[in-house]
């Protein structure tokens, strides 16, 4: 099985795609990226039987602070390391291509087996939403 199986109970990905409607081909990725969001937009210690699952609360951090901008991006790598095993050698590096944009984004690279290598970029709103999408190409 390439999807998840949280995918594979429902029928669906994360953004309500039906896994019939998408290449099987493309459901690993698929998988990992709405696994990746909502490990993203959950808030430590909300699943009290999963109590260190997703990120610490991001509602103060700014991005001016270096210390917390590197504290997050750890945040992320950990997290990542720990609840998304198809990922490998995981790298988080903050994104500072666009200095004018009021999001913090990181890019998120890794490799998976069978796979390659891939990259996601990951944006952090001030509103508390975490949006992650696949960045292709470099």
């Amino acid at each position: 099985m390439k999807c998840g199986l949280f995918d594979a109970l429902t029928g669906r990905f994360a953004d309500g795609t039906r896994l019939a409607d998408v290449p099987e081909s493309d459901h690993r990725l698929r998988s990992i990226l709405g696994n990746l969001g909502r490990l993203f937009n959950t808030r430590r210690g909300t699943l009290a039987h999963v109590p260190e699952f997703g990120l610490p609360d991001l509602s103060d951090v700014s991005r001016a602070a270096p210390a917390e901008v590197e504290s997050v991006r750890r945040a992320i790598r950990e997290s990542v390391e720990r609840f998304e095993p198809r990922l490998r050698r995981v790298r988080v590096d903050r994104d500072v291509s666009d200095p004018s944009s009021p999001y913090l984004v990181f890019l998120l690279s890794a490799e998976i087996e069978l796979f390659g290598k891939v990259q996601f970029q990951t944006t952090i709103r001030a509103d508390d939403l975490v949006e992650v999408r696949q960045k292709r190409g470099r």
